[in-house]
């Protein structure tokens, strides 16, 4: 189930209204799977906008099935009219705790960044195993699948033919000119990342892509391709955000621990893509608000449980205080401008008036002067 997630999730971009990424049919309600994986396996489907199709036996179902299937708040985000496919927007690899036994056979390889880590540590021997520093583990071809697939590390077994294709699928060809890692089992394939980005790493027809293309480093002794080392996760589980855009202008959050042990899962309202402080969160199975929180929010999740988030972001008051503060003082100073203008005006008015009562009242005392002048005798 999560590796049809993984590969159907490096096609996102093209989904949308029109035409959708199909995974193929819900496999909730048949088996192999508990209750808790199936939420998951729901919700993965459901964020990434795949066709919902139940794939059990209606006549059968349980109703801890139906409360899945029927869930009509994950409904509604799967049905959303932006119809953005939700995709993987933040992996974080878990450290195993120290009491935890790894299933050898089941580490997968993966493409990351370089660290001075044991599990980075790869050494190319005589025999034709590519053997991991981390154990006796070795890279291998799971059960001899002659088609794409996910390269291992599982128990060296060289040289013990009681296994398929005589252990054939743990022996390589380092090609010095190349830089191919060939399979001597099936020397047309090579090692390959998974769509030229990973992250991780599988069987391939061998050709010239860079994706084929790995510097073995005999000092430090890392396979690196394109930057990044080539990695066991023998020690390293992972957890998973999933985000999808909704046409309300909310988020829907799918949190996902992917790891055998409890895990911490962690996201921040900058992975989201919004500045805003605080965000208002409702958890879409237990049909219920959470309440706002500021700048992330954290959950603790079992093995292989995940929590369905619908988050709103909240404007923050301070901008909120700011733009009530701005409108007040926009208002003042245009009442103020419009105070001033009346003001301007009636002095003015004042102004030309008293010049109007002043040149007649001056012109009366000069003829008054003038005709007193006038009606004195001569001496």
């Amino acid at each position: 189930m999560l590796k049809i997630i993984d590969y159907n999730d490096q096609w996102y971009k093209y989904a949308g209204p029109g035409g959708w990424n199909d995974p193929d049919m819900l496999e909730v309600g048949n088996g192999g799977m508990t209750l808790t994986e199936y939420k998951t396996h729901f919700g993965l489907w459901a964020i990434s906008k795949a066709p919902l199709l139940i794939g059990c036996d209606i006549t059968k179902m349980t109703d801890d099935i139906k409360n899945i299937l029927t869930n009509s708040e994950i409904i509604a985000i799967n049905q959303d009219k932006l119809g953005e496919q939700g995709h993987k927007i933040n992996r974080t690899f878990i450290p195993l705790p120290d009491d935890y036994q790894p299933v050898l056979y089941e580490s997968e390889l993966e493409i990351m960044d370089c660290s001075d880590i044991i599990e980075q540590k790869w050494y190319i021997n005589s025999d034709g195993s590519i053997q991991n520093n981390n154990d006796n583990l070795c890279m291998e071809i799971p059960n001899c699948v002659e088609y794409d697939t996910k390269v291992k590390t599982a128990k060296c077994h060289i040289g013990d033919k009681s296994y398929c294709s005589e252990s054939k699928n743990q022996e390589w060809i380092y090609n010095l000119t190349t830089k191919h890692i060939i399979s001597k089992m099936d020397p047309s394939r090579c090692l390959d990342v998974y769509s030229h980005i990973g992250p991780t790493a599988q069987t391939y027809p061998c050709d010239d892509s860079p994706s084929q293309s790995w510097e073995y480093d005999e000092t430090s002794h890392t396979l690196k391709i394109n930057g990044k080392c080539l990695s066991s996760l023998v020690s390293y589980e992972v957890t998973e955000v999933w985000k999808s855009n909704l046409s309300d202008g909310a988020y829907a959050v799918l949190l996902v621990n992917r790891a055998s042990f409890k895990s911490t899962v962690k996201i921040t309202w900058e992975e989201l893509g919004f500045k805003n402080k605080k965000a208002k969160i409702r958890d879409l199975w237990e049909k219920k608000d959470l309440g706002e929180f500021e700048n992330k929010y954290t959950v603790y999740l079992e093995k292989h449980d995940s929590q369905f988030l619908k988050v709103w972001p909240v404007e923050d008051k301070v901008e909120e205080e700011d733009n009530n503060e701005d409108k007040i003082m926009k208002i003042i100073i245009i009442v103020a401008a419009i105070v001033i203008i009346i003001s301007l005006i009636l002095v003015l008015a004042f102004y030309l008036r008293m010049r109007k009562w002043k040149v007649p009242e001056t012109n009366n005392v000069e003829n008054a002067q003038l005709i007193d002048s006038k009606s004195k005798p001569e001496n």
